[in-house]
């Protein structure tokens, strides 16, 4: 398997019992898995970009895809193929689908909603950002559709959040007004209330008919997947914090934390009888709590990948390997979005590489850290990179690259993220982890290095104090 083909979940939704998970990677595959077996139950080739998200009908039986061209796909998996309904010229950035696929919505990136009740006849185009001065933040980052097919709620990029009635596209009423971005909306299964999830991670909850609101910090990045219990009460929220958590309303209590999942939170759902909690990250990976947050299980699903450190090449000592064996990569953060799994991957090719194009760190530099601030997954890379340097034979370019990993996690600090989960002196593992080999670099930099090497020797040295 060659490093780009694990893959980057861009959109995924699980249906609302939990049984079904459809998933759109960004290479163009669809897939619909069973959750409690992982298996494929069925693939969609689809006929270009994916740029609004995948999601199910509230039975779980239509899945709805929305596309660069303006188009969203209804797809009934049993059925083969997909259906196209063309709503808008611009790319749709969000959408929603009701029970039995009768009625699609989609936000799009101009800032307009279309609405499409049917198979037939023009969809319905609504202006979500009238009377705004938004600039260049006008994209319709999430749509949700009631229950009954009655309302749309729509809100994007400029933080505004407004409710429709579908039948007529009346604005019955502006739930929240211009601000920090939307990243995920829900209606309650009553349709009285929506939550909004936003991009600094508060989580907000509107009942839009008696007016009541209800705020709370849910988590310390953006909320991507909301999604309410049966009875109204429950939320589970989640997001690029790529933890998952449980709030009873409308107190705003939180119920459960949950943390097994190592990629950036996609979709979320309870099982038919309340017992389970599900999700699915980033990664195509797929977790299962108990009612009190007890993990049931956390695994890449048929769509995501197993950990691999075989790498590319046989090549060299396996001493880095071994190393590498001792973590669970999945369940690591890393700034990528989809876990860690790719990373002992990655760096297998980093240490068979012989080109400048091959050692570029693909996978890993910007992805264990990016712009010097550090995630979880860059630290056990510390002891491995130490081996590598200590045992394999190296290309020039590989050792350059694996000596520019050392200093980023020696000279970095820990991402607001991670600090803001508890994990806060990254650096300071990565120092530590270090520290025991400062004779292997004092020695390269006798060893007539390039350049280029003699400055990262010179500097990890200085940063080890």
């Amino acid at each position: 398997m060659a490093a780009s083909e694990f893959p980057f979940v861009d959109f995924a939704d699980l249906a609302a019992d939990g049984r079904l998970l459809v998933a759109v990677d960004r290479a163009g595959g669809c897939r619909k898995l069973d959750t409690a077996s992982g298996e494929l139950l069925a693939e969609l080739e689809l006929p270009g970009a994916v740029t609004g998200g995948a999601v199910f009908d509230p039975a779980g039986d239509q899945v709805a895809i929305g596309c660069a061209d303006g188009t969203v796909l209804r797809w009934a998996a049993e059925a083969g193929g997909a259906e196209a309904v063309h709503l808008h010229a611009h790319p749709v950035s969000s959408v929603a689908i009701s029970a039995g696929g009768a009625l699609v919505a989609a936000g799009h990136a101009d800032g307009s909603v279309s609405v499409q009740v049917g198979a037939a006849g023009d969809a319905m185009v609504l202006d979500a950002n009238a009377g705004l001065t938004v600039g260049f933040h006008r994209a319709i980052t999430a749509v949700d559709l009631d229950d009954a097919g009655q309302y749309l709620v729509t809100a994007g990029r400029s933080g505004v959040v407004r409710l429709w009635e579908v039948s007529s596209g009346r604005l019955v009423d502006t739930l929240r007004a211009a601000g920090t971005g939307v990243g995920a909306v829900s209606f309650d299964p009553s349709g009285q209330a929506v939550a909004i999830g936003d991009m600094q991670g508060g989580v907000e909850i509107r009942n839009w008919r008696g007016g009541e609101s209800w705020k709370f910090a849910a988590h310390v990045d953006s909320v991507l997947a909301l999604r309410f219990g049966a009875d109204g009460r429950t939320l589970l929220t989640g997001g690029r914090d790529c933890v998952v958590k449980t709030w009873y309303l409308p107190s705003g209590r939180q119920v459960n934390e949950m943390r097994h999942l190592g990629g950036w939170i996609r979709a979320l759902a309870l099982s038919a009888d309340g017992s389970e909690i599900i999700a699915a990250d980033g990664g195509g990976s797929l977790a299962v709590w108990d009612q009190i947050g007890q993990v049931i299980s956390a695994r890449p699903t048929a769509f995501g990948p197993a950990d691999d450190i075989a790498g590319p090449a046989d090549r060299g000592s396996p001493t880095w390997r071994a190393e590498a064996g001792r973590f669970a990569w999945s369940s690591l953060n890393c700034a990528c979005g989809r876990g860690a799994a790719h990373v002992p991957h990655d760096f297998a090719r980093l240490v068979a590489a012989t080109t400048d194009a091959e050692a570029d760190g693909a996978g890993l530099l910007d992805d264990v850290e990016t712009q010097n601030m550090l995630f979880e997954s860059i630290v056990p890379l510390m002891p491995m990179a130490v081996l590598a340097l200590s045992d394999e034979p190296l290309s020039e370019p590989a050792r350059r690259t694996v000596l520019e990993l050392i200093l980023a996690g020696v000279s970095g600090d820990t991402h607001y993220v991670e600090q803001g989960l508890g994990r806060d002196g990254l650096e300071d593992l990565c120092r530590d982890a270090i520290r025991p080999h400062a004779v292997l670099f004092h020695r390269l930099l006798q060893a007539n290095p390039t350049p280029r090497e003699a400055t990262l020797l010179g500097e990890i040295v200085r940063e080890l104090g």
